[in-house]
């Protein structure tokens, strides 16, 4: 045990010593068998989005933050739980810039004009609308997480399922006749209790090998997802979940990738009327129909919006 610099050895007596290894084996496989099926996680998230009020399209005002500078950006995101979405910014100087995602087909354009590779401002938050397990798994896949891989992880103050880790998976056991054992839930439980050896996972959780896994992070209690790593790396980190009426949604969301990090405040959320024709690739180069950006609004304007949340 280290205690600062200086190294401490306990002395614990032999016989205490196998029982307290066997506790620690004990709790361990406790630990990995409250780890629930695949399934359940998804089902259980799917009815977290249906009670939120989110399984519906939503239309939901942002401020854009740079760090801890004022706002460079104003901005209306709508998002369709059918795996659509459009994100539209106004900053300074009459610039615009549009987003679409058509499931996992992401298109931008700036000023009129397309955008080969735009930045990665507008993550698959659809993934919070869905209220089906079988629609849920089926998105989940499409962004290359792995929904059958569920393992356990502390985020920041909750403590977390992550969907997608095979690092993070209790691999199953091999008992001494050389069959797989299982948990009350299926899921494969780590244990060299009676001789048996740890297996190794199955060729199909180095799907991803030579990078680290696209993965999902939804908090133990109320299946609120924390954050996600999506396949290219961008990470997105999701604040407290607060009430806009009578939906629950991320108070911000902070999208952080190679070539820096934004985040965008969640300023008001309102359920609308969106039709697919509304997320068509021409919208990119439409015109714009957001608020001028924060900035541009003069000093004292009735029309100023407020920031915070209801």
């Amino acid at each position: 045990m280290s205690v600062g610099s200086q190294s401490v050895r306990l002395a614990v007596p032999s016989a205490f010593s196998g029982f307290l290894a066997l506790l620690l084996s004990l709790a361990g496989m406790s630990a990995f068998a409250s780890v629930p099926q695949a399934e359940r996680v998804a089902r259980a998230m799917a009815e977290s989005n249906a009670a939120a009020g989110r399984a519906q399209a939503l239309r939901i005002e942002l401020n854009m933050r740079i760090g801890d500078g004022p706002p460079v950006a104003r901005g209306e995101l709508v998002t369709h739980p059918t795996g659509m979405a459009r994100l539209e910014l106004r900053g300074s100087g009459d610039l615009v810039e549009k987003h679409i995602l058509q499931g996992s087909r992401h298109l931008a354009g700036r000023n009129g004009e397309r955008l080969g590779e735009p930045r990665s401002f507008l993550p698959p938050l659809f993934l919070l609308q869905i209220d089906s397990a079988v629609s849920l798994t089926a998105a989940l896949e499409a962004f290359r997480i792995r929904a059958d891989l569920v393992g356990l992880a502390p985020c920041e103050e909750h403590d977390c399922y992550v969907v997608g880790d095979p690092a993070r998976v209790a691999p199953p056991r091999v008992d001494e006749e050389g069959k797989r054992g299982q948990d009350r839930d299926g899921i494969g439980v780590a244990s060299t209790v009676g001789g048996g050896e740890i297996a190794p996972l199955d060729d199909r959780a180095l799907a991803f090998s030579g990078q680290r896994p696209a993965t999902l992070w939804i908090d133990m209690e109320g299946f609120d997802v924390r954050r996600m790593r999506l396949a290219d790396g961008v990470r997105v980190l999701f604040g407290p979940y607060v009430m806009f009426d009578r939906v629950r949604v991320p108070s911000w969301l902070q999208v952080e990738e190679e070539r820096g990090s934004v985040r965008f405040e969640v300023v008001d959320v309102t359920p609308v009327n969106a039709p697919a024709s509304a997320f068509d690739e021409d919208w990119l180069l439409a015109p714009s129909t957001t608020p001028p950006a924060p900035d541009q609004y003069p000093a004292g304007s009735p029309d100023a919006p407020e920031r915070g949340q209801r």
